[in-house]
């Protein structure tokens, strides 16, 4: 059987039309690809308000913190801390009078000396955001001693120390 030159030309033209598909739908590329790939931020971190005002205490009795008195503590490292609160100047008489609470009221509610208060706050697993949460101070004059004269605008420094958990 013969093939006729307008069938061999049809084959032709639809097997050069197949290989000129194929050859570009199996043809192989290649592509780069580029990153800054940086080791894990090892960051312990926290940042507290720079001032707090008691306002007007008298010897022999104490502040009475209200929901409004939250002290905010950030964690803006990349770990889970445990942090210690100590006064700066360990002898003075007044601050030392401070005791801590993480809430007012329910399971929180637990008045603690300055040199004995701890707080756990977790990393919130992303970098760049910080974890959040507050505690309550109070000012508690009720065993202290008179003292000789009003000490007014009396100020001391506490230290938040953070260490990784």
């Amino acid at each position: 059987m013969a093939i006729r030159l307008r069938d061999a030309l049809v084959m032709l033209f639809f097997l050069g039309v197949s290989m000129f598909v194929f050859s570009f739908a199996g043809a192989n590329d290649t592509m780069t690809v580029e990153t800054d790939v940086y080791k894990f931020p090892e960051i312990v971190s926290i940042e507290v308000p720079d001032y707090f005002y008691f306002g007007n205490v008298t010897i022999g009795f104490a502040t009475n913190p209200t929901s409004s008195d939250k002290i905010y503590i950030n964690n803006t490292g990349t770990f889970n801390v445990s942090i210690n609160v100590e006064l700066v100047n360990s002898s003075d008489t007044v601050y030392s009078n401070l005791l801590f609470s993480k809430r007012l009221s329910g399971t929180g509610l637990n008045w603690t000396g300055i040199n004995e208060f701890n707080y756990n706050l977790p990393w919130s697993g992303q970098l760049g955001k910080a974890t959040s949460d507050y505690f309550y101070m109070k000012l508690d004059l009720t065993s202290m001693s008179n003292i000789p004269s009003d000490m007014i605008g009396h100020q001391g420094q506490i230290r938040f120390i953070a260490a990784k958990q």
